[in-house]
């Protein structure tokens, strides 16, 4: 399998100085909402993403720690972007489910890692990811499970 598009450009920013920093500014284009979260990609290879989203105020609920919606949402970046990191460029996904379950309030740079499969197909199938995020501790503090339609590209 030939080397997708986001590994590509993934391997072209690792080069140069600042180019990890600056992919997650041009990820914003792509997936704009995303971008609420400032996710910043610690490490990327095919099946496989670590990603950090720093604790900030505006990501805060009324609770002084992180919002549920803050942690969804990186879940949700994380558990695409391990599998789309291998995906042959013949295929696509789309994302249909995303459960997660919140285990203790979450302070400080979370942690998302997501170690997928890569899914090898010519007919449309379910994908599952699990993403799992800890404190800056190593406390586990959500843990989501990804279902992705996966399938050939249209033509």
């Amino acid at each position: 399998m030939s080397e997708n598009t986001l590994m590509r450009a993934w391997s072209a920013a690792e080069k140069i100085p600042g180019g990890k920093a600056l992919f997650p500014q041009v990820l914003r284009f792509v997936v704009p909402y995303t971008a609420s979260i400032h996710p910043r990609i610690v490490e990327l290879r095919p099946g496989f993403a670590k990603v950090e989203m720093r604790d900030r105020k505006a990501l805060r609920n009324h609770l002084s720690c992180l919002h549920a919606a803050a942690l969804f949402n990186l879940a949700e970046f994380t558990g695409n972007l391990a599998p789309m990191a291998g995906l042959s460029p013949k295929l696509q996904f789309i994302p249909v489910e995303l459960t997660i379950q919140y285990y203790k309030k979450a302070r400080g740079t979370i942690t998302a890692t997501c170690e997928a499969g890569i899914p090898e197909t010519s007919e449309r199938i379910e994908h599952k990811t699990q993403v799992h995020l800890h404190d800056e501790a190593g406390t586990e503090v959500a843990r989501a499970d990804v279902k992705l339609l996966v399938g050939p590209k249209a033509k």
